[in-house]
């Protein structure tokens, strides 16, 4: 890689991580002086114990809970965002405690601007660098090893009126702090434990390959496709084992910090687009794509895709850089077919509902879509197709 003319590295989330932190994490609280926080989740988290466990830990340690939001959807909206912080606002809260996944954390962070700042969530602060003060205090216990949304300056979040999933990045959107316990991530079954481990991995390969990596994202990047690579299909198969959750919640952590610093390119684009079109679970169209992406990208950073293979072990010295690169994503296709094979994880567009009378409006958000300003190879509409054919 060339020295870059300029590079920055900002990281302000306080990061805990341990077998049990998320039952007592009080000293944390009381250095960011927070006193009565309004909990963020979904009925599944309660439904799993998990919102009691923490919230046990809270009372314990004398913290009054302002209120609690459970009613969090899977893939969550703006009009739910909106919800949130207006019962925020009534509680008379001081900070928000986000308990769960991408969904959950999203919403949250959406939350926290309206909460504060006021005014329309869409109108007013979508996009990149809006805000210009701090926010409330937020503390994130993720529930799943994916997103890596608990260290982020980002939020996705689905926009009811233009079916579309907008991105609203800045850096006072970034948690405080970050409660890392693998405790909180043992329920997950396979399939949710497979797609979100893909959903690291995509976020690492992304911003290592992208426009804007550098030596700083990079060392967080390969670091967490080390680690998701040696350790998702352990996770999937034995559940129970905090060893392998532990990894992987270290390891999404990671791919999170990276792409914080050099964002995501064509496989986010396309699947915030299958998200928007047919609802795809983010983590599953991600894992679809992520191959077919790479392959897209390979001429244009073959030099990042042969030191990918090195990561993966298939490096091979006597075979030319761009050979090298293809042999890492053949290594990535044979690595997401031997997750599935154990979750259940579907790797074709067929299999999600999604039809190719789709296309045309997928490949029109996708081309809208942020991510896609940082993809090492300019995004056309034809690469999309190619992409989608090759993903059905």
């Amino acid at each position: 890689m060339d020295l870059p003319e300029f590079a920055m590295f900002f990281q302000p989330t306080i990061i805990i991580f341990g077998k049990g932190v998320a039952s007592d994490f009080s000293n944390e609280l009381s250095e960011l002086k927070i006193a009565r926080p309004f909990i963020v989740a979904d009925k599944v988290i309660r439904e799993l114990g998990l919102l009691d466990y923490v919230l046990k830990g809270l009372t314990s340690g004398g913290f009054e809970i302002a209120g609690i939001f459970d009613e969090v959807p899977q893939d969550s909206s703006t009009s739910v965002v909106v919800k949130i912080a207006k019962a925020f606002t009534e509680t008379n809260a001081d900070a928000f405690v986000a308990i769960g996944g991408g969904s959950v954390i999203d919403s949250a962070k959406g939350a926290n601007i309206i909460a504060k700042m006021g005014g329309d969530l869409v109108k007013d602060y979508s996009g990149s660098g809006i805000l210009t003060k701090h926010l409330f205090p937020l503390v994130v216990i993720p529930t799943t090893a994916g997103t890596g949304s608990e260290v982020t300056n980002a939020a996705v979040i689905y926009d009811e009126e233009s079916k579309t999933k907008l991105e609203f990045i800045d850096r006072f959107i970034t948690p405080d702090l970050a409660v890392l316990d693998p405790n909180m991530t043992k329920t997950l079954p396979p399939k949710v434990t497979a797609f979100s481990g893909i959903d690291a991995l995509t976020h690492a390969i992304e911003a290592f390959v992208d426009i804007d990596a550098t030596t700083f994202s990079d060392m967080f990047a390969k670091e967490a496709i080390s680690i998701i690579t040696s350790h998702l299909e352990n996770a999937c198969k034995n559940g129970d084992d905090l060893e392998e959750r532990g990894w992987m919640s270290i390891g999404a952590t990671l791919a999170g910090i990276a792409f914080s610093h050099s964002e995501c390119g064509i496989v986010h684009g396309i699947a915030h687009a299958l998200g928007a079109v047919n609802r795809v679970p983010h983590g599953i169209a991600n894992a679809i794509i992520l191959p077919y992406g790479m392959e897209y990208n390979l001429e244009a950073r073959p030099e990042k895709f042969d030191e990918l293979s090195k990561i993966l072990g298939v490096y091979d010295k006597h075979l030319s850089i761009l050979e090298n690169g293809k042999r890492a994503i053949e290594k990535i296709k044979e690595f997401e077919e031997r997750v599935s094979k154990v979750s259940g994880l579907p790797l074709k567009l067929r299999d999600v509902g999604v039809k190719k009378e789709d296309f045309a409006l997928i490949k029109e958000k996708a081309l809208q879509d942020g991510t896609v300003i940082y993809n090492p190879r300019e995004v056309t509409g034809d690469g999309v197709l190619e992409i989608l054919n090759e993903a059905f």
